[in-house]
């Protein structure tokens, strides 16, 4: 880019208004980057939180792996921008030859960003999670702040005690959902104000309880009006503990056997051997698939076919602050909830659900086996579950506070480098 190229941009803003209510005096550009292609809830957030941010001139742009997925559709519908690139990210694995094959990609993808924040005028990166770093680095080089997101535990910690220095070193500003995230990884909690907590959004005016949609839903998964129906929302993969639902749902079903289970959420194929197991085992268990035991991609219709449920189930063994869980109780459904991740941080044990040890299938028994028996106790705890949401997980929070991260990281980035060339636009 020629020296007449770069005088004639605009220039790059340094603040922005705080408030998601009203329209900032400056325009802010920020490229969030995910490593995953496939929808899931950092892709969820962003869609999410579009509206808000163009209403404070935050305009936020999307890079995604290149490769099959439904994130980069389902975003695009949501309004959101997005660019994809090939990105070569770590992985859950302590593989050698994955860490050879993110070595010799790296500066090549650092390479690719670092153009992509020239041509569209980024001002601030955001990155999500601790596996694809490269973000940070050529936002660095481009003199740009950051704000890095950790949203879960499902790294081992080896990993994640090693990662988060890098963290620490390159962030303007970490935010993480919820601070049971933030002790997780070490080191974070001490960053004072350039730590921001926040917790997942959930639209309760679209997750609404609604008996026309309940009816339908039920008609079209093929589930009688007087059947008692468990649900969970989850992809089918190893960290949501999908042998714990099954156990569970299969031991009480002799208490109830006008009961079925409903799986919201997609299988992949490379746990394809995963998925056979659970199925397996279920079959073996007596809930034949297709019948006491339903699956079925639900993709953006979850507010309607998660209406079918009377108790929702979250059985992972690691999780991060799960907004399947905030959309559940903004339904008014009743919750039992592992203790994982910031899960107590959403839930508030015997008010707006139940919390149970891990693994614990006794207690999923047990405490749906309550709720079952108490049609009273099912409304309480849903209604409360309902308020809950409605008062601590609204978008307009959930904004506010990434307003206030992106403002940190700017005022960061200033103080860190002196950089005083570039004023705010005028309004």
């Amino acid at each position: 880019m020629s020296v007449s190229q770069q005088a004639a941009m605009p220039a790059r803003p340094r603040s922005l208004a705080v408030d998601p209510c009203q329209r900032g005096q400056v325009a802010v550009r920020v490229l969030a980057i995910s490593q995953y292609a496939d929808f899931g809830g950092v892709h969820n957030r962003i869609a999410g939180l579009a509206p808000y941010c163009a209403a404070a001139d935050v305009n936020v742009l999307a890079l995604l792996p290149e490769g099959p997925g439904d994130a980069a559709r389902r975003l695009t519908e949501a309004g959101v921008e997005v660019i994809t690139r090939p990105l070569h990210g770590l992985r859950r694995t302590f593989n050698p030859g994955v860490f050879l094959n993110f070595s010799v990609q790296f500066w090549s993808d650092v390479a690719r960003i670092r153009q992509l924040l020239r041509d569209r005028l980024i001002d601030l990166v955001q990155i999500h999670g601790l596996l694809y770093p490269h973000g940070a680095v050529a936002a660095r080089l481009e003199g740009l702040p950051v704000v890095w997101q950790l949203n879960d535990q499902f790294l081992p910690p080896a990993i994640r005690r090693a990662l988060v220095p890098f963290v620490i070193r390159f962030a303007d500003v970490v935010m993480t959902t919820g601070m049971s995230i933030a002790r997780l990884h070490s080191g974070v909690t001490h960053l004072g104000e350039r730590l921001v907590v926040f917790f997942p959004s959930v639209d309760a005016d679209f997750f609404c309880p609604d008996s026309t949609k309940r009816a339908a839903a039920r008609a079209e998964l093929g589930i009688g009006d007087d059947e008692l129906v468990v649900g969970t929302i989850a992809h089918i993969n190893p960290n949501k503990d999908m042998e714990t639902f099954v156990q569970a749902a299969a031991a009480l079903r002799g208490d109830f056997p006008r009961s079925r289970f409903v799986i919201l959420g997609k299988t992949y194929d490379h746990l394809r051997s995963y998925t056979r197991s659970v199925w397996r085992q279920a079959d073996c268990l007596g809930l034949r698939l297709g019948n006491e035991l339903l699956q079925k991609e639900a993709g953006p219709r979850v507010a309607d076919l998660a209406q079918c449920f009377d108790v929702f189930w979250l059985t992972s063994s690691k999780e991060g602050t799960p907004t399947a869980l905030a959309e559940a109780m903004a339904l008014g459904l009743p919750v039992v909830a592992t203790d994982v991740g910031g899960v107590g941080e959403i839930v508030e044990d015997r008010t707006t659900g139940f919390i149970v040890p891990p693994g614990d299938i006794d207690a999923f028994v047990d405490r749906t086996r309550q709720l079952f028996s108490e049609r009273e106790l099912r409304q309480q705890i849903g209604h409360r579950a309902r308020q809950s949401v409605r008062e601590r997980f609204t978008p307009e929070i959930c904004a506010r506070s990434h307003m206030q991260a992106y403002q940190k990281a700017l005022d960061h980035r200033r103080l860190r480098t002196g950089d005083q060339r570039r004023p705010p636009k005028s309004p």
